[in-house]
């Protein structure tokens, strides 16, 4: 392609942008990012185990598609799934976690209850799970709720 000489006189930069252009459209420059970018790490394999609810805690139930409560742990993370309900009973225990999933320190996290009420989740370092405030009585879901265990 010839570019009039008045061209290329008045407005080097557009001759520049128009030499560009082919390259910017798929020449070397995307292969050799492409080349240069780092493996993505493997996915993680989580293997979930039923936590062994008390207190009066149960199960939400049927038609929630939550799940049974339960807990998997690879490496330092610790992944949660469920929801779980207290149709009698105060304690706001309802599970106590083994060795391998607990925190070295409190965790309170922001979790969703009955009625998109928000509620929080307590784990302690010794294992102890709670749930408070909101609705967490008629309803709380463990989904989504990831930690390592030196948190």
């Amino acid at each position: 392609m010839r570019l009039p000489r008045s061209l290329m006189v008045r407005s080097p930069a557009i001759v520049i942008s128009i030499a560009a252009l082919p390259l910017s459209l798929g020449g070397g420059s995307y292969a050799g990012a492409m080349m240069s970018r780092p493996a993505s790490p493997a996915a993680q394999t989580f293997t979930f185990h039923d936590l062994t609810l008390i207190n009066g805690w149960v199960p939400l139930g049927q038609g929630f598609n939550e799940g049974r409560p339960g807990y998997a742990v690879n490496g330092d993370v610790v992944r949660l799934r469920g929801a779980l309900r207290q149709p009698s009973g105060s304690n706001h225990q309802f599970a106590v976690l083994p060795r391998a999933a607990r925190p070295t320190h409190l965790l309170n996290i922001m979790v969703l209850t009955a009625a998109d009420a928000p509620g929080v989740l307590e784990i302690l370092p010794n294992g102890v799970i709670q749930a408070f405030f909101g609705n967490s009585t008629t309803a709380t879901t463990l989904a989504g709720i990831s930690y390592t265990t030196n948190s």
